[in-house]
């Protein structure tokens, strides 16, 4: 599965990630509660964007054309 760069992007307009409407995003939570409800409690999963993502994808979240990501990431 790729997490990495566009792969794994907010819609333009998804502004809110505790309620998303990214259809990848909702189909990713659905997915890792899926398999937390199989595994039980000991289940973990993790995951880490790549820095460079979040220092400059950060600074333009919920603002501006592109919503929640930003095209020059």
């Amino acid at each position: 599965i790729d997490f990495e760069g566009h792969s794994l992007s907010l819609n333009t307009g998804d502004t809110d990630f505790r309620n998303p409407t990214t259809p990848a995003i909702v189909n990713l939570i659905s997915a890792v509660k899926a398999l937390k409800a199989k595994y039980g409690s000991g289940f973990v999963l993790t995951m880490a964007p790549e820095t460079f993502f979040v220092q400059l994808g950060y600074q333009y979240y919920g603002s501006g054309p592109w919503g929640g990501q930003d095209p020059r990431a």
